[in-house]
């Protein structure tokens, strides 16, 4: 199962050329079975945003120990992956008031969200991170 993170703005944010493997952050225009969203999230412009991992996965860290270097570089990555998605956040709320967030698992799209919360930039980041499931999470400027 996949996580799928979708990002909801008063100004469009641009797709990416895909997933090359290589990029923390892609975007991607909505696909026909996620058109359910735009029911959820109540701004104009909405995407699906990927990870390192090409899906929204990666947008993860700090939740285990790493103990092989492989968990080591994906520890990093995932701390790559939201810092890249902080920056986005940061830059689009340079000129709007809020950009809205809601992460779920294949499988539980047309499930209702859960409880919102209203969060500054300083979330995304600490000792660890991970979305909530089903939460609408409004991002607001200081």
């Amino acid at each position: 199962m996949c996580l799928a993170l979708f990002v909801a703005s008063d100004e469009p944010v641009h797709a990416s050329a895909g997933w090359n493997g290589t990029a923390a952050l892609s975007f991607h225009p909505l696909a026909a079975a996620d058109a359910w969203v735009r029911n959820v999230l109540s701004k104009p412009y909405v995407m699906y945003v990927g990870s390192h991992t090409g899906c929204s996965c990666g947008f993860a860290f700090g939740l285990i120990e790493p103990r092989t270097d492989a968990e080591a570089e994906e520890e990093a990555r995932g701390r790559q992956s939201v810092a890249a998605l902080r920056e986005l956040l940061e830059t689009r709320l340079a000129g709007a008031r809020e950009v809205q967030l809601l992460a779920c698992w294949a499988g539980n799209e047309g499930s209702l969200p859960g409880p919102s919360q209203t969060v500054g930039l300083d979330y995304f980041g600490g000792d660890e991170f991970q979305f909530p499931e089903r939460a609408v999470i409004m991002v607001r400027r200081a």
